[in-house]
């Protein structure tokens, strides 16, 4: 059996990425093979083509993240922070604060809107009642929340930097972080071996950063993350397995909402899916992913699909070798 304990390795404050390599294209790609079970190229994403096979299927998550981020003063005048994790309305938003610096204060304040928390969910989130519509104030007043482990406060550069070019659906609080590396550069190459490109949705929110509490990890939970996938996206698939043909998922998010459709067949919902090893996937044959926290739900997820030892000793490798880490850091091909 699975434990947490298996899936740390020691990462390093030196090695995380607090800016993504300029230009967004140029950063390094390690290339893995899980049947000869070791890394097999050094090399940088825009090569990326070279190692996808002709007539591959690569699935991208078009979903586009959301200045989800405010910052608000309590009635003392104390500063404090919501991010938005969804809207229940138009005035109304699930929300993470910290429950011990907000106190008994229920009325936040900034100069522009008013908050009122009006609950606790069983999820751990707080219900917020705004004096404006939510997405004004987020599209107005909000701004991009960047990962804690990026120590330094946000710029305006990362409304760019931490966005896909090819996002189009908002709703993320968290970009999907392995397109990030996408450029059109990229694309021109893909297109010329040719690589067939389709698109998911899946908005990034609790799950993907929640932490995992238990050593047994059979008792986390998932809330669900909602997904949408186009009957164009399901044929294309399909066709591709038919065929013979590789179907890439371009991160975590990706594979998710694949798998998750795999076993539901529903095109539309809240995806649940809970991947850590053993897993046995269904539609996915390669991924694209960055370089992910020690004992996370991402780093088990690639572990159920590369093995454990083959994950970690590619790692190593890469820690060794100057590779950056997380959101604005390098990338992983696993074939």
């Amino acid at each position: 059996m699975s434990r947490l304990r298996d899936f740390g390795y020691n990462l390093s404050d030196e090695k995380i990425a607090y800016f993504p390599a300029s230009p967004r294209d140029s950063c390094k790609l390690l290339v893995v093979d899980r049947r000869s079970k070791k890394a097999i190229a050094d090399t940088k994403f825009t090569l990326i083509s070279k190692y996808l096979e002709p007539g591959s299927l690569l699935i991208l998550n078009d979903s586009k993240v959301v200045k989800a981020r405010l910052y608000l003063n309590k009635q003392t005048g104390g500063k404090i922070e919501l991010l938005i994790v969804s809207a229940v309305d138009e005035f109304i938003a699930k929300c993470l604060v910290d429950k011990k610096r907000l106190g008994r204060h229920r009325e936040l304040l900034s100069n522009k809107f008013k908050c009122e928390i009006t609950g606790i969910n069983n999820d751990g989130t707080v219900c917020a009642s705004f004096d404006r519509p939510v997405n004004q104030i987020m599209s107005e007043f909000g701004v991009i929340q960047l990962p804690p482990y990026i120590k330094r406060n946000e710029t305006r550069n990362d409304e760019i930097w931490y966005q896909n070019i090819y996002a189009e659906k908002k709703g993320s609080i968290a970009a999907p972080t392995s397109g990030l590396h996408f450029s059109e550069r990229v694309f021109r190459s893909l297109s010329k071996k040719p690589i067939k490109i389709a698109k998911i949705t899946l908005h990034i929110s609790m799950d993907t950063f929640k932490p995992i509490r238990e050593d047994d990890l059979k008792r986390h939970v998932l809330t669900g993350e909602s997904y949408e996938i186009s009957q164009d996206t399901v044929n294309e698939i399909m066709k591709a397995k038919a065929d013979g043909r590789k179907v890439v998922a371009c991160g975590t998010s990706a594979v998710r909402c694949i798998e998750h459709w795999a076993r539901t067949k529903q095109n539309m919902g809240s995806a649940d899916i809970y991947i850590n090893p053993p897993f046995q996937f269904l539609i996915v044959d390669q991924m694209i992913t960055n370089f992910h926290q020690p004992y996370s739900f991402p780093l088990l997820m690639v572990s159920a699909f590369a093995g454990r030892d083959l994950i970690l000793s590619s790692y190593e490798y890469a820690l060794s070798n100057s590779y950056r880490f997380l959101s604005y850091g390098d990338a992983m091909l696993i074939l």
